[in-house]
């Protein structure tokens, strides 16, 4: 129903009288706006977004670690092998040895 200046809401006594002395046995039920059924609508979009962002926000969160550790553990036991036979067998000292690893993890393959 269309209203011409004024507050649309104050037109739903009127109508609910007229639709009781059409019929009497229709419900009166509340009458809500076209505005308020899509903010009601769009506010619940909104919370479910927020939810499912925050889920997927913890699970990312969550495996990150996981993650990292795979690659670590990896990256060691890869090069673990490598590293005690050319440095092991070739009677390095223990400081070059740790020069080596420290060289690697910054990242200085020389």
């Amino acid at each position: 129903m269309r209203v011409q200046g004024g507050d649309p809401r104050a037109m739903t006594s009127v109508v609910r009288e007229q639709l009781g002395e059409i019929d009497p046995n229709i419900a009166g039920g509340g009458c809500a706006l076209d505005g308020d059924v899509l903010s009601r609508a769009a506010g619940a979009a909104a919370i479910l977004t927020l939810l499912l962002s925050l889920f997927f926000r913890c699970r990312a969160g969550r495996s990150r670690p996981v993650g990292i550790y795979g690659v670590v553990s990896y990256s060691v036991a890869r090069a673990t092998k490598e590293f005690w036979i050319t440095h092991g067998c070739l009677a390095a000292q223990g400081g070059d040895r740790v020069g080596l690893v420290m060289n690697q993890g910054a990242g200085n393959d020389f």
